[in-house]
Parts: C-alpha cells; structure tokens; sequence
C-alpha cells in the first residue's frame, strides 16, 4: 500500500484554496489505483511527526513555501521520503526586489539563513520541484546551483473546466447581448503593496461608472466569504442597482469559469480570480497587491494585464489597461490560452510520471 499525503491550506473556505486541491482530488481518482493507495490531506502546520507513517510527501499548490513547511519538508527528505513539490509559490516579498528579479535576474534572500540552507537539502534530495511562476524559480536560486531541476509548472487551477451553473446564478439574468464586465472585489486587511484597500477601491468605483456609462454591465463576485463585506460596499458606491448585479454565493472554480465565459473582460483583486479569467479565456486586469500576482503574470507572459495596487496613478493605468483588452482582444485570448495550454498538459504528465513512480 503506497501512503501519499497531500499538504495545502484545507478548509478555508477560499475557493482558490479549494479549486486546488479539488484538481489534485480529480487526477488521483483519474489516475491512482485507489486500492492500493492511501491518500490522506493535512494542513499547513502540520508536524513530521503527525505525517511519519506516509511514504510520499506532497507540497501542493498555492502560497505555500512558507517556514514551517520548509522545516517538514527538510526533516522528510532526511527520512528518505518522497518528496514533491507540485505547483507552490511565495505570497509576499518586498515588491522592491520584483524588478531586480525579473529584469538583472539577481538572487534575493527572503528567507532566514536556516531556512536557505534547509533549502539546498530539500532541492538535492527532493524527487521533483514544480514551481508556480518564473520568479519563484529566480527566489529558488538563492538554494541551489542545479537550477535546472526546479520547474515552472504554473498553476494547478490550470486544469480546471467549466461546470454547469444552478437556473438562480444572476448571471443567467442577463441577456447574451449584455456587455458585461467582471469586478472581482475583497479584502487583503490592507496586506498589499502600496496598503491603501481604501485607495483601489475607490478607483474601481471610478471606472465601474465610466464603463456604465458606456453601456456596459457589471457582475462583482467573490472568492471568499471574508471578501463579502468589502463588495457590498463597493456595489453602494457604484451606486447603480440597474446596471451592477452583486453576487456573494459561493461557486466552486469551474461554475466561475463559467461565469467569467460570458463576459468580455475582467479586473480581479484575488489571485486565482485572474487565473480563472485567464482559464475562462477571458481577458483580464490583474491587480498586483501581491508577489504571487506577478509571478502568475510572469507565468503566461503577460506583463501588459496587470496593475500594481501601489500606482501613483492606478486609475489610469487600469483604464490603459481596459483600453488595450478591448483593442487587441482576440490577440491576447490567443496568447493566453496558448500558454496556459502548455502548462495544462505538463501538469497531468508531471502527475502521471513523477507522483505515479
């Protein structure tokens, strides 16, 4: 009996979190003999001791590569277990260090020394690394001179499809004509680049106008409970009950893509709200709040979508934003889907040849 064990963030109600481990949930009963394989899932915190009796060690997707995980993973590759590192990236850094990262290709220490040299023991020992973006590969560099054995693999939501929606999704209230616009809205507890919530959301309430009166609709939806409180606020600004439908339910991540397929572009707060677009093959403004935003970005090579939070002119730069969506729409779509293409495929092959020997 093969005893797998999958670590990520479970039970946060964050539909990112969860589309990710629903995707790995779906490939283990494509793909693994379920009578002979144990598959059990822990959280983040988890101790080596409360995993010891489990033969593979799985780091899943989101923003995961954190102290704690590090320290398991280190103390697992020193038992001799398998270990996977299977779609993880940062959350936050110093957005200061992005353009060094990107542009000089310079290593940056983010971690504490302990930490880096756990590192370069659990790049040795480790039987595969699948990294989320590029710049979490360049922050890999500190750890390792075999670069060429961490891999961009993208994201895990990659491989979502669309899934059907109930007859009472608002969405299906509009009509197919409707030009409809996808606000994607939350709270980060002012915890983004440039720590201005206040700031962004005021922008979107700007141009949410100017796009009403250019006959547009807009669909603002989100991606965690906690995110509620901050688009009904955003929906009273606008204030606008004929031309703004807000909706709170919870979806799973294919019922989104299916929602954001029947609009004509997007700007999204979350992460995996612009990774969903993207999958949706609908184009999108990524707001920048985060680290993990431009590495994302950086993954599907699409530098012209996003808007740091931290713009000294941040309406207008998502208005130029939305201004070369709607010119080169088809041209971005195209660029889009042939990236994310990539990385759908390499994920199931990753999955099928590394995790299945």
């Amino acid at each position: 009996m093969i005893k797998i064990v999958y670590i990520g963030w479970l039970n946060s109600q964050n539909i990112g979190d969860e589309l990710m481990l629903e995707v790995f949930k779906e490939l283990c009963d494509k793909y693994l003999k379920l009578n002979e394989t144990q598959i059990s899932f822990a959280n983040i915190g988890v101790t080596i001791d409360e995993i010891e009796d489990y033969d593979t060690i799985i780091l899943g997707g989101g923003s995961i590569l954190l102290e704690n995980t590090i320290d398991v993973l280190y103390k697992a590759v020193n038992k001799n277990k398998k270990v996977i590192i299977w779609g993880s990236g940062y959350d936050w850094i110093n957005k200061d260090f992005i353009p060094s990262l990107i542009d000089s290709n310079i290593p940056c220490y983010i971690l504490p020394f302990k930490d880096e040299i756990k590192l370069i023991e659990i790049i040795k020992k480790s039987k595969f690394i699948g990294v989320r973006g590029p710049l979490t590969k360049a922050l890999f560099k500190n750890s390792s001179n075999n670069i060429n054995k961490i891999n961009v693999i993208g994201d895990i939501a990659f491989l979502l499809k669309p899934s059907a929606l109930s007859s009472n999704c608002p969405i299906l209230s509009l009509d197919y004509s409707e030009k409809v616009i996808a606000i994607n809205w939350g709270t980060t507890f002012n915890k983004l680049y440039g720590n201005n919530e206040l700031n962004v959301e005021n922008s979107l309430v700007s141009i949410c106008k100017k796009l009403i009166e250019n006959k547009h609709k807009i669909y603002i939806y989100t991606m965690w409970p906690t995110d509620i409180d901050s688009c009904i606020n955003l929906y009273k600004k606008i204030n606008d009950c004929n031309n703004v439908i807000l909706d709170f339910n919870k979806y799973n991540g294919g019922q989104i893509i299916s929602i954001l397929e029947k609009c004509i572009f997007s700007i999204n707060f979350k992460l995996h709200a612009s990774i969903l677009s993207a999958v949706a093959s609908t184009p999108f403004v990524c707001l920048g709040y985060r680290f993990k935003c431009f590495d994302f970005i950086k993954s599907i090579d699409c530098d012209e979508l996003i808007v740091a939070t931290d713009s000294s002119n941040l309406e207008e730069d998502i208005n130029t934003t939305i201004n070369l969506i709607e010119s080169k729409h088809d041209y971005i779509c195209s660029k889009i889907n042939n990236n994310i293409s990539i990385y759908a495929n390499s994920f199931e092959e990753t999955f099928k040849n590394i995790i299945l020997n």
